[in-house]
This record gives structure tokens, C-alpha cells and sequence, in this order.
């Protein structure tokens, strides 16, 4: 998308920036893991079935296969699908659950995210008690398209020796964005019923960045099922797609005592029945944090009729203005009240706003990227109804690469510099103060991390916070597309603030001053876990670790990103260690095991050449 001379980098990867190499496909768990699963029965009665609307990011062990040393699982997200069947959803792309590319010698394509279910019992069955697998799929969500030549894949597992054990049951080739689809397989092949019948499922795409997405939910595996068979009485709400906050998702205490922050809202609904039905709900306001006691309306009930199969957005009515005596949060609790509904775990939505020290205007999930051509600025608008003062600035990076056409070298942004930078006038070169900072990720598409100024900066009135490139290489700061917030997204078109039209918001949040005590407890938590590993990235043959004082390191394990142990040394001395002749250029996780018992995991990469 061209705007003037400056081109917006949001979305498509694949086209724009990556050159693809050849297809290649990772070990299945027979061949290169240990340990073994666990084994389920299942039944008419007690089906294979996981939705994944439990509101955490852990995904129910009792189902599937994810031991720690498995990286390439996918991360569930709860904002990223479009009309999902139920609450929550899991993104399959090609960023590992930490959040670092599998891929960091090249640009390359294959096998990104899998998923295996625990050991299924079916010795007790055969093809003539009609097992299917159904499970809704969409491709894209809000995020980056898969391409044609990209594809998702479903593999039953067999009794046949490793590599051989796990066979295609399905494929489906990459598209643009689709409403979900259910997609039915029947088991009707003998080799599947035996005591550790396993589900796998994977996708295939860029390995170099969070692109080409997946969204996986309703997952049902049952006997006496034709494969027809994907209509559920069930009801869930969705998301949040409007924020009760004003236009703000997180807001500083002072200043939501100073405005009339509460608006009307949005959430959304889905009914997952053939026939229509009438969806009696409720939704309550409170700060659980207990400090502030909510005074007049916090409470709606009502109903909602919803066609069949279909998705419908709810408007609900702004709770009534107040202030808050400290810091907490709004916390939403929306509620599905229908009483034959056959899965009541995903009939309560829950979300907070924060009262505390933030701005925001995110949902705090990324659904993309987004950077500029050249070393210019981009930021978030602030109206400020009275002064303050802005210490930091919390941003969630997403992993982002770039490759020169010309000369075919390849740049990660992670640990490239960039400033944080408050302006206090609508020309862009009014520069109020800037700070030179390296880019860093957090784990997944959650998470923040915090850029401080070196002392807080006053401000009132209009402000714009945001980074400013120091390359012509796009930063990749997150995208949330939920809350729609592009009247106070701008960047630099040449001297000049200009709205970026993202149909989201950026994610950026300026930290206020005097905004009460979230900053000065994520420090202190900080403080309690200093152990690193330095230098990272390592150019080096050998690497240091800090550690706490008094907790000698007893034992060290490093591993690749699909959880394969490369490296192991035991009996160390002092806290360093000579790194392995063959190791590769990539990501890596680092376990430290400590003399007093305790243990860390540290990210690092190694960029030998």
C-alpha cells in the first residue's frame, strides 16, 4: 500500500519481503521426541472434544501431547479469529510458542506449528462404529493470508514403525480469509484402530515470521457420528469488539477520574445450532481487585435471538461514570444464561480494563505488524484533559525479517535499535524527547515490554507517543484489528501527522507518572529473576550466565527450537561454557538447573556467520 512515497509494511510477508526456499518437513514425534502419552477412552457418551475456551494459555494437557521440550505448538488467542465458533481459538503459523521464528538461517517454508492429541484407545472399534473427526478451520482470521502453495494438515497416527506411523487423513491449501468451516473426517481405514491412535495437526508456511495463519477450534472425535454431523446446541460469547472504556482499553487513574469514560460496547455472539435461538444473558462490572466500590448501574440482562449458524454482535449499554479511590480495573463478566446449552465451560466471557498507569488502545493480542519504508515516526495520539507525566513507553514487538533483493542478505529485527519518542505538537518535528532503544520480543502474541525514558517527561494537551526507525527496515510494532481506534494512529508522511488507516490500533501504551504503582511492581518482579545469558545474540565460542547470588549452576541443557536437546554439561564450576563446534545459527532455550533445586529457561540466539 503506497501513501505518498512511504509504504506501510502490515500483513502480507510473503509477498513484500520474504524470498522463499524449498520445502521441508520436521521429525513426527516417533522419530526425534521421547516420553510417551497418556491414553483416553472415548465414547458417545465421553468424546475427544476440546474447544479451547478455557480463558489461559495453557492448552488442557489431559488432551493433548505438549511437553515442555515441544516448542512448536500453537498459541491459543481469543481476538485473532473472525466469528469463531466458541471462545478461543489456536493460531498455527511459523513462530514457535516463545514467539521466535523457527527458521533463522534463511527464508525458508515448511512445517510451522503442530499439535498432538494424548494416546486414543480405539482397539475396542472398527469401521462400522462410524468414529469422525470434525473440527472448524479458518484461514487468514485477521491476520496475514496463507498462499496457495501453503497448506494445513490433519495425520492420523497408525501402528506402522516411525516415519511411516503417522499418514495424511486430510489437507487443505491456503486461501484468503473465510468464514470457519467444518470439515469431517470419518475414520474408516482399520490401520487407526489400535491403542495409541493419535490426532495431528500442522500447518505449512513461512517459517521466518508470524504469517500464513491458521485458526483451529471445536474439535469432536466420537463414534456413531455421521459426517454430517457438526451441529452442537451450544451458544458462546465470542469477544469483546468494543471497549466500555471510551476509546481506551487501559487508562491512568487520574485521568479516568477526570473524564466521562464509559461508552456502549460491543460483544460478540455465536450459536453453533441448526436452529435459531433466543439467548437470554447477563453482564456485570466490578473491580476485582476489591479497592473501589462500583456506585449506580453496573449490571445489564436481556436476550438476543441469533440464526442458525451464525455470529451477531451485541450492543450493550455504557455502565454509569464514577471514580475509582486506587488503582484496579474494569472487569467484565458476560454470561450466557441458556439452560439446555450442551457446553456451559464456554458460556462466560471475562475481560479486564485497567485503571492504573497505562494508556491503551489495543486489545493486548497482535494480529499483525506494521512499519515503515523509511527512518520516519508513528505513534498514538493522547488528549490529555490535565497534565502529567510520561516515564515510558510499553510496546509489543512481533518477529519481523527482512531480506535485500539486491544483495540477498537477510536482517532480523530483534535487538536492532529504534527511539521511543513523545511529540508535542501535530508536525513531527517537535520532537518533546527521544530515547534510543533495542527492539525486543515477549513470549507469543501477549505481552509488552517496557522502554523507560531517563527521567518522566511533562505533558498536557495533545501529545503523540510512538517510535520513530532509525533504518529504512519496517520495526514491526504489534497490530490489534478488535478495537478500531484509527482516528488516533498516526505516522510521519514527509513533515506531516497522518492517520494510518489499520482498521485496529497500534500497540503501543505510554506509561503515566503518576498513574499509581503497576510500573513499580512489574520492576520489582524483575528484580526477583535476574538470571541472563550474555552475549545474546552470541557471536562468540562460548556464552556466561547471571545468576541469582548463591545458586550455583549445576547443570546446563540446551535445546533447539523443537525441543531436541543439542548440547548438555554437567559438573560446571564457574558460570560459563564453551559452546559445541556444530551448533547451527538460530534460537535456542537455555535450562539451568540451580544447586538449591530451582531452575530457569532463558531465550538466546546464536549468529556465528
Amino acid at each position: 500500500m503506497l501513501l505518498g512515497s512511504t509504504v506501510f509494511a502490515q500483513w502480507t510477508f510473503s509477498d513484500q519481503y520474504l524470498k522463499y526456499t524449498a520445502h521441508y518437513d520436521r521429525p513426527l514425534p516417533g522419530v526425534a521426541r521421547n516420553n510417551q502419552p497418556d491414553t483416553l477412552q472415548v465414547s458417545s457418551v465421553n468424546p475427544f472434544f476440546d474447544d479451547f475456551s478455557r480463558q489461559d494459555q495453557a492448552l488442557d494437557t489431559l488432551k493433548w501431547y505438549t511437553p515442555e521440550f515441544f516448542f512448536d505448538v500453537p498459541q491459543k488467542v481469543y481476538g485473532l479469529a473472525v466469528s469463531p465458533p466458541s471462545l478461543g481459538t489456536l493460531l498455527f503459523d511459523g513462530v514457535s510458542r516463545t514467539g521466535e521464528p523457527y527458521s533463522t538461517g534463511s527464508l525458508a517454508t515448511g512445517i510451522g506449528d503442530r499439535l498432538f492429541s494424548q494416546c486414543i484407545d480405539l482397539s475396542g472399534y472398527e469401521v462400522s462404529d462410524n468414529l469422525v473427526l470434525t473440527f472448524a478451520l479458518q484461514p487468514q482470521g485477521r491476520g496475514d493470508a496463507p498462499e496457495s502453495r501453503d497448506f494445513f494438515e490433519v495425520l492420523f497416527k497408525t501402528e506402522a514403525a516411525p516415519p511411516n506411523d503417522f499418514v495424511s487423513a486430510l489437507r487443505v491449501n491456503g486461501t484468503s480469509l473465510k468464514d470457519f468451516e467444518f470439515y469431517a473426517i470419518p475414520l474408516n481405514d482399520p490401520a487407526y484402530f489400535h491403542s495409541c491412535f493419535q490426532i495431528a495437526f500442522q500447518s505449512s508456511g513461512s517459517l521466518s515470521v508470524p504469517a500464513d495463519y491458521w485458526l483451529l477450534d471445536y474439535v469432536h472425535l466420537a463414534p456413531n457420528r455421521i459426517p454430517a454431523d457438526t451441529s452442537y446446541d451450544d451458544v458462546s460469547p465470542v469477544y469483546i469488539n468494543k471497549s466500555p472504556l471510551e476509546r481506551y482499553s487501559a487508562i491512568p487513574l487520574q485521568h479516568f477520574n477526570n473524564g466521562s469514560n464509559q461508552q456502549a460496547f460491543e460483544v460478540e455472539l455465536s450459536n453453533n445450532s441448526a436452529q435459531s435461538r433466543n439467548i437470554p444473558f447477563s453482564i456485570n462490572a466490578n473491580d476485582p481487585r476489591g479497592f473501589n466500590v462500583w456506585s449506580g448501574s453496573q449490571s445489564e440482562s436481556g436476550s438476543q435471538n441469533l440464526a442458525p449458524y451464525a455470529n451477531r454482535s451485541l450492543s450493550l449499554n455504557a455502565f454509569d461514570n464514577q471514580a475509582f479511590n486506587q488503582t484496579g480495573s474494569v472487569k467484565l463478566e458476560l454470561i450466557s444464561t441458556l439452560t439446555d446449552d450442551v457446553n456451559r465451560k464456554n458460556d462466560t466471557l471475562r475481560a479486564e480494563f485497567p485503571v492504573d498507569s497505562l494508556w491503551a488502545y489495543d486489545d493486548g493480542e497482535a494480529d499483525g505488524v506494521f512499519g515503515l519504508n523509511r527512518p520516519l515516526g508513528y505513534g498514538i495520539r493522547l488528549d490529555l484533559g490535565i497534565e502529567d507525566s510520561i516515564s515510558a513507553v510499553w510496546i509489543h514487538f512481533e518477529p519481523l525479517v527482512h531480506q535485500n533483493p539486491i544483495f540477498g542478505t537477510i536482517t532480523y529485527m530483534n535487538d536492532e535499535t529504534f527511539r521511543i519518542v513523545i511529540w508535542n505538537d501535530a508536525d513531527p518535528d517537535s520532537i518533546l524527547v527521544s530515547k534510543i532503544h533495542r527492539v525486543a520480543y515477549t513470549d507469543g502474541k501477549r505481552g509488552f515490554v517496557r522502554y523507560n525514558f531517563n527521567k518522566p517527561v511533562p505533558v498536557s494537551g495533545t501529545v503523540y507517543v510512538g517510535v520513530q526507525q532509525m533504518s529504512d527496515l519496517p520495526l514491526g510494532v504489534g497490530i490489534d484489528r478488535n478495537f478500531q481506534n484509527d482516528a488516533f494512529m498516526y505516522y510521519d508522511s514527509l513533515g506531516t501527522w497522518t492517520n494510518i488507516k489499520l482498521g485496529g490500533s497500534l500497540m503501543i501504551r505510554p506509561e503515566s507518572f503518576h498513574g499509581g504503582r503497576f510500573t513499580s511492581d512489574v520492576e520489582e518482579r524483575k528484580q526477583v529473576l535476574p538470571a541472563r545469558v550474555f552475549p545474546n545474540p552470541s557471536y562468540q565460542e562460548r556464552v556466561n550466565f547471571n545468576l541469582p547470588v548463591g545458586s550455583p549452576l549445576k547443570r546446563v541443557v540446551l535445546r533447539n527450537m523443537l525441543g531436541q536437546s543439542v548440547f548438555e554439561q554437567e559438573g560446571i564450576s564457574i558460570n560459563t561454557v564453551d559452546l559445541p563446534g556444530n551448533l547451527q545459527n538460530g534460537f535456542y532455550i537455555w535450562e539451568l538447573y540451580l544447586e538449591n533445586g530451582l531452575s530457569e529457561r532463558l531465550k538466546w540466539e546464536y549468529r556465528a556467520n
